[in-house]
């Protein structure tokens, strides 16, 4: 859980500074995200209000960057930076939401989770908040993959092994050398990966619990199907926010690798 908070935090930090460079066409006064005639939720519109001006992106983008920063830390009072960065976050997100896909989500609704989370404390009420997040952060993850899967099979693109294939002829999920008769002709590859990926999604919540020494290669291959999605699809914000979900299932022995050997780790 330590490890996945200081993964979350630094996710939310590292991708607003990316964003920076297209901050006036995502938030500024010329956005081309102004949501102009559209009704949105009460949140969207609320969440809009607040970072719509130019003089107030500078007050929540900035926060969120020191927030994220000392979110990372696990101390009696991260519990703070965390809901700061959290709150500023949601603003990010609503206030340009089609700038945004699913990842930043997800990695939201994991900073929420990982909000009263305190691996140090010998507080018996803290340590039933760590699980709680623990408990909601696995949950939440499952969930995703589970009803992303059964969203696929309202269409025939993913049942017939072809949305992977389709999906690479567009310019925006996709290379030059990817459309290429030599890659994309290669129907039935194509449709393995297809297939694959979504027996994966269906798999993931039971397989990532009923294994235990062989579950880190079951995660591995989740991560090198994220890793194709960053790479290939061009979704690098998706790919890795997902691959920081994974750190809520690593084994404690490869988390005890991870972390210094004068650490000490705290089991849920």
């Amino acid at each position: 859980m330590r490890l996945t908070g200081q993964l979350v935090y630094a996710w939310l930090g590292i991708y607003a500074l990316f964003l920076w460079k297209d901050a006036d066409l995502i938030w500024g006064p010329d956005s081309v995200l102004k949501p102009f005639g559209s009704k949105g939720s009460w949140i969207e519109s609320q969440m809009y209000m607040l970072i719509y001006r130019p003089e107030r992106f500078y007050c929540i983008f900035f926060p969120h960057l020191i927030a994220s920063a000392l979110a990372m830390t696990d101390r009696w009072w991260t519990f703070v930076p965390r809901t700061a960065s959290w709150i500023t976050g949601l603003m990010l997100y609503y206030g340009a939401i089609q700038a945004h896909n699913s990842g930043m989500l997800v990695i939201l609704l994991l900073a929420f989770y990982l909000i009263p989370a305190h691996t140090h404390t010998t507080n018996p009420y803290r340590h039933v908040l760590n699980h709680f997040s623990m408990g909601a952060g696995m949950l939440q993850v499952m969930l995703c993959y589970l009803f992303s899967a059964i969203f696929k099979l309202n269409g025939m693109q993913w049942i017939s092994g072809d949305a992977l294939y389709y999906a690479l002829q567009i310019d925006r999920f996709s290379h030059p050398w990817i459309m290429q008769p030599a890659i994309s002709g290669q129907y039935l590859l194509l449709k393995i990966m297809t297939w694959g990926a979504l027996l994966y999604q269906f798999a993931f919540p039971v397989l990532v619990l009923v294994l235990k020494r062989k579950r880190i290669w079951f995660l591995m291959v989740g991560v090198l199907m994220h890793v194709f999605i960053a790479i290939v699809m061009n979704l690098w914000d998706f790919g890795l926010a997902m691959i920081v979900c994974y750190a809520l299932f690593l084994p404690d022995s490869i988390f005890k690798k991870i972390q210094p050997a004068s650490n000490k780790v705290v089991e849920a």
